[in-house]
């Protein structure tokens, strides 16, 4: 995370403001979506342990040490509070690189994009749970799991298959095992990951399938693999990252090689999977394939 950091700011900042204001965003991301925020703990900690911050350092060692017997709306209060501390603190010493990063950490933890008025307030339509809330408190897909899978995965699709052509950067299984868990947090039918099939970071294969009953089959295709760029991977990742704003002609090219390479490496798994479930499917019922 703090390499992305230092790609998107453009400059290598390790000021105290700017390495909190991102391990702050990093920890209200990790509660929001319920992960494990003990090394984010660490990290900030580390970040604000000094003379200029001790205020923000005294109110983060609090959190810490109560978080563990937190409600999800206490954590989310608490870290809006740690949020306070730390703008009355250090909000006065500051570049503009780090105003900007601070101005959007501002806007997501007191959630000033996500909260709207629910137009099914009251509504008398038959009840779907969004009827009794005034306000209604959305998260774009991209912070919380980096993929659009809620939208394909709502019972009505009814969809059969999940051709998922992932372009992110950092961990090459990220997306695949948060979806999993937010299926599972959320009861929404999804195939069971296997941890084992998922170890290999640093070389990973070209296409990953997860089947089972009553779920969608799932073709998990990484951008950057042993099939379409052998003993380059790393090279790959380090050349085409997600805050790059431009590149040339020549690295546009071969990044849409390795792309469709992707497919027409894999094109025969493609055609069975798809061929498996035309036939197991019933007379005149709808198919739907995602990309």
């Amino acid at each position: 995370m703090d390499t992305e950091l230092i790609r998107w700011t453009g400059t290598a900042c390790t000021c105290v403001h700017c390495r909190g204001a991102h391990h702050l965003l990093e920890l209200h991301v990790h509660a929001t979506t319920g992960e494990d925020c003990e090394g984010v703990f660490g990290q900030l900690k580390e970040a604000l342990e000094g003379e200029k911050s001790k205020n923000s350092y005294k109110k983060c060692c609090e959190v810490h040490e109560t978080w563990g017997s937190m409600t999800w709306e206490e954590r989310m209060a608490e870290c809006a509070k740690l949020v306070r501390i730390f703008e009355m603190e250090l909000g006065g010493i500051v570049s503009s690189t780090c105003k900007l990063l601070w101005k959007t950490e501002i806007c997501i933890c007191h959630w000033m994009w996500g909260s709207t008025n629910n137009f099914l307030y009251k509504c008398e339509a038959q009840s779907t749970g969004l009827t009794n809330h005034k306000f209604i408190h959305l998260i774009d897909a991209g912070i919380a799991i980096n993929s659009a899978y809620p939208l394909v995965l709502h019972p009505k699709r009814k969809v059969k298959l999940i051709l998922f052509f992932d372009f992110s950067d950092g961990d090459p299984f990220e997306t695949i095992k948060k979806t999993a868990k937010y299926c599972e947090a959320n009861y929404i039918p999804f195939p069971k990951i296997n941890p084992e099939k998922l170890k290999d970071t640093d070389t990973p294969s070209s296409c990953y399938i997860f089947k089972g009953k009553d779920v969608p089959t799932v073709m998990h295709f990484q951008l950057f693999n042993k099939k379409n760029c052998p003993g380059e991977i790393e090279d790959f990742r380090d050349r085409f990252t997600t805050f790059t704003s431009s590149y040339p002609e020549d690295d546009v090219k071969q990044l849409l090689k390795r792309a469709k390479m992707n497919v027409s490496n894999n094109k025969e798994r493609i055609r069975k999977e798809i061929q498996q479930i035309v036939s197991s499917s019933h007379e005149g019922q709808k198919i739907c394939v995602w990309l």
